[in-house]
């Protein structure tokens, strides 16, 4: 023993069950279960995780309680400033959910270009009946990228040529 007191349990709330499940026991974190709707478990926390959707407005129940950190599961912040607590910070997930964002998005914009909407609309009123749509192979395409989604696409790492 060195003599030194032993540091208090960081004390981190988590909005659901499944999170609190997948975290490995600590000896140095004490979890609380609570997704910001009823009486907070506790009078402070270290960390807060809010519920995925919760929207900002369940951020007001930290009113009521000693937070150091709220670490949303969100890119986004728009709003948070208004309803934060002085003096607690915020952590917003960039890094987390772009690439399952892009490849999303790239996923409809093939949709789109492959007539998917008209194919999966048509199939049921009429049997028998086809249709073709441009494959991006036989076109050209241009990809602009900002924010998070730029940092993460190269120069050349998205071409089509057309054959």
């Amino acid at each position: 023993m060195s003599g030194l007191p032993a540091s208090p349990k960081l004390r981190v709330s988590l909005p659901s069950q499944n999170l609190v499940d997948a975290l490995e026991p600590s000896a140095g974190v004490e979890l609380f279960l609570w997704d910001l709707t009823g009486p907070a478990p506790a009078e402070q926390f270290d960390i807060v995780v809010p519920p995925y959707m919760g929207g900002v407005g369940a951020l007001a129940a930290l009113d009521s309680v000693d937070v150091g950190l709220v670490q949303s599961q969100l890119i986004g912040y728009d709003g948070v400033e208004a309803v934060l607590p002085a003096g607690c910070l915020f952590a917003n997930a960039a890094g987390v959910h772009e690439t399952s964002t892009a490849e999303l998005a790239l996923g409809m914009i093939i949709a789109s270009q492959r007539g998917s909407r008209t194919l999966c609309g048509m199939r049921p009123r009429e049997p028998g009946t086809t249709a073709s749509a441009p494959a991006w192979p036989t076109g050209a395409c241009s990809w602009w990228a900002t924010g998070e989604w730029g940092r993460r696409l190269r120069p050349g790492c998205c071409r089509s040529r057309p054959r």
